[in-house]
């Protein structure tokens, strides 16, 4: 599976315009999302063996330049009727891998691989030690809030980021992704390069979406 993105720093300030064109342009109101996630760091590729062929080689090299993490998507607030043990149980937990775009990459939009594994039936602890298993090792977390629009094919979403456990958010200032996902097909990241074109030409004026460097993008732990 492919992911095209587009980003753009949202200023508090201007947050409400924001969200205003945002409704008007999808004809909805953005949906509370709320993601519990886990990041893990890469296990330790082990040194080749003399005389190793590349193509034995290529699952290492694909572990070396991606992020693991563990996602549930959860409430967005408390509910008053629902009991935490419940609210706690209904979290689904799920792997996410992701690759980091190369460096000297002039696309017109942001591309990289990823993985979506769901884990059904394993809280958070089961699924720590899942990954733990396969030889990840947990490095932090963080809570992320976001409003979420569908636009045509396109996932957007104005996002807040918080430390687990506190209500407050790092930043008033929040990020905007809008996301394609796509299969691998020539065709298809055509046409979803031009319907990210078009809602960056929609929005101009209002945020400015753009491809964002690589070093912002990689999040590999070190």
């Amino acid at each position: 599976m492919y992911e095209l993105l587009l980003h753009a720093g949202v200023p508090e300030r201007r947050y409400g315009r924001v969200k205003q064109t945002l409704m008007a342009i999808t004809g909805m109101v953005g949906v509370e999302y709320a993601e519990h996630v886990l990041v893990f760091q890469k296990p330790t590729a082990p040194a080749p063996a003399p005389g190793t062929l590349k193509r034995q080689r290529q699952g290492d090299v694909m572990k070396a330049n991606v992020l693991m993490r563990l996602v549930a998507e959860v409430d967005h607030g408390p509910d008053p009727s629902r009991p935490a043990h419940e609210a706690k149980a209904a979290q689904r937990w799920s792997t996410y891998l992701i690759d980091t775009p190369e460096p000297g990459d002039d696309r017109q939009v942001t591309q990289r691989t990823s993985f979506t594994t769901p884990l059904p039936g394993m809280d958070q602890e089961q699924a720590q030690k899942h990954l733990e298993a396969q030889g990840y090792t947990y490095s932090y977390d963080y809570v992320m809030k976001s409003e979420r629009y569908t636009y045509r094919y396109i996932q957007i979403s104005l996002q807040r980021f918080y430390k687990h456990g506190e209500e407050e958010p790092l930043s008033n200032d929040c990020l905007m992704a809008a996301l394609i996902r796509v299969e691998d097909s020539a065709n298809g990241m055509r046409e979803a390069t031009e319907m990210l074109k078009q809602l960056r030409a929609d929005l101009r004026g209002v945020c400015d979406l753009e491809v964002v460097a690589r070093d912002w993008l990689d999040v590999r732990v070190r």
